[in-house]
């Protein structure tokens, strides 16, 4: 499936959920969504879900402390179909592909790139900041608040150095190109019009009827 097409039905998902107000329907469309989790990597689905439900707990709290109760839930659900879509999304789209796309909307090249590469080098930070972990707590250091700086200055430092090779290999590959060809162009097919019109029909169904 084209790029562009799982990045207009990601956006449609998005409008739909800040816009519907109705419990029962986020309920249903939470439950789908944590039922589709669990057919990608069911441990980076797990490891992923201890990050964003602190957040969710939170904003549930806030909301019920200066709104209401129905008020607090809808809003935590919200919040969680909002990421746990936009990972679904990344997890079947790879940078590559979410390049292609937004270049084939004229984005320009620049911007997409940095966009992207945010994208890649999260995880690799991710992967860093493990390492430096399991390096300091090896040496006897034992991590906690108070001495987080053993991590966080030998992390700061490796960003740093990871960003000066990244512009250095940038230059010496002509990143300033203008005239810039692409090996796989995109290209449009049948099925990805059938699928996008079926999209915005369906959104636009749900937007009325629901």
């Amino acid at each position: 499936m084209d790029p562009r097409v799982k990045l207009l039905i990601l956006i449609l998902f998005d409008v739909f959920v800040i816009l519907k107000e109705i419990l029962p329907l986020h309920l249903i469309v939470f439950s789908i969504l944590v039922f589709s989790g669990f057919f990608t990597d069911r441990k980076r689905f797990f490891s992923f879900s201890k990050g964003f439900i602190p957040m969710m707990i939170t904003i549930f709290i806030i909301g019920y402390v200066f709104i209401s109760l129905e008020e607090a839930i809808l809003l935590s659900l919200r919040f969680s179909e909002l990421i746990i879509g936009s990972y679904i999304f990344f997890h079947f789209t790879d940078a590559d592909e979410i390049a292609k796309a937004l270049l084939g909307l004229k984005f320009p090249y620049n911007f997409v790139f940095i966009f992207t590469s945010a994208i890649r080098y999260v995880e690799l930070v991710r992967v860093k900041f493990h390492e430096i972990k399991e390096a300091q707590q090896g040496r006897g250091i034992e991590i906690k608040l108070r001495n987080f700086h053993a991590i966080l200055i030998p992390l700061i430092v490796g960003i740093f150095v990871l960003a000066d090779e990244l512009a250095e290999a940038l230059e010496s590959r002509g990143f300033t190109c203008k005239n810039r060809t692409f090996y796989e162009p995109l290209k449009w097919k049948f099925r990805d019009t059938v699928v996008s019109l079926s999209a915005v029909f369906l959104f636009f169904v749900l937007i009325l009827l629901i």
